[in-house]
């Protein structure tokens, strides 16, 4: 056999070997990932604390029977960017069998400050269309119906007053049920990138191009920022 031959012998196996180790690397990695989605999760947790809490598990919604579980790392807050103020309305519809478009752990009654829990807290949900669905809880709070949207998605305020009840009794629920969450996980609500809003978990890059619920609040004028947020949940869970 001539030394080229032997050469091009050698260099065939050693392809074989690195394509070899890198699918067994692939497999290895995917079963991390497996082990990481399905068994090193955090526990599922019942709220028993202040928070007004309605169990209302959407077991029939594609998000419960396709997703994978949640190792919480933090918790998301949202508003629904729309004049629907009654939780189970949005409940009912994203329980829909044939609802792909998005998944929460929770919504909160603007009327009521009741907490719809529509999702295991410990189960992926699709609320934040990034990175941020495998590490945080998603909770929504639903908004006044004294206000709408005009077509460049700017939102108005009709009332006010009674808006910003509306707001206030949406916050103030978010605030028990994010400290009861935080003690139940284990979270600090002032460390870096654990609690967090839709629009700063775009900015930090770990979910889609939305300004909730900063741009609600504002309109509101009721001055609620997310630094006070994160405050009030802190001092919640310290009183």
């Amino acid at each position: 056999m001539s030394k080229r031959k032997r050469k091009e012998n050698r260099l065939g196996i050693l392809k074989k070997i690195i394509i070899s180790l890198s699918i067994t690397a692939a497999v290895v990695i995917a079963a991390l990932y497996f082990l990481k989605m399905y068994y090193f999760v955090s526990p599922d947790v019942k709220i028993t604390g202040k928070a007004d809490v309605v169990e209302y598990i959407l077991t029939d919604s594609p998000n419960y029977k396709r997703s994978g579980k949640l190792a919480v790392k933090g918790i998301m807050l949202h508003s629904v960017g729309s004049p629907q103020p009654d939780a189970k309305s949005y409940a009912d519809v994203f329980g829909a069998e044939d609802y792909t478009r998005s998944g929460v752990h929770a919504f909160i009654d603007a009327k009521t400050g009741e907490v719809y829990h529509t999702l295991p807290w410990n189960r992926v949900a699709w609320h934040c269309g990034g990175d941020g669905n495998l590490t945080h809880i998603g909770i929504e709070m639903c908004e006044t119906d004294h206000e709408y949207y005009d077509d460049n998605g700017e939102l108005h305020i009709t009332d006010v007053q009674k808006a910003g009840q509306d707001a206030k009794r949406a916050y103030n629920s978010a605030v028990r049920i994010f400290a009861e969450l935080s003690k139940a996980y284990g979270l600090d609500p002032l460390e870096d990138g654990v609690i967090i809003s839709h629009n700063e978990g775009y900015e930090a890059g770990i979910a889609s191009n939305h300004g909730d619920p900063e741009h609600y609040w504002e309109k509101t004028g009721l001055g609620y920022t997310m630094d006070g947020f994160r405050k009030d949940v802190y001092n919640l869970i310290n009183e």
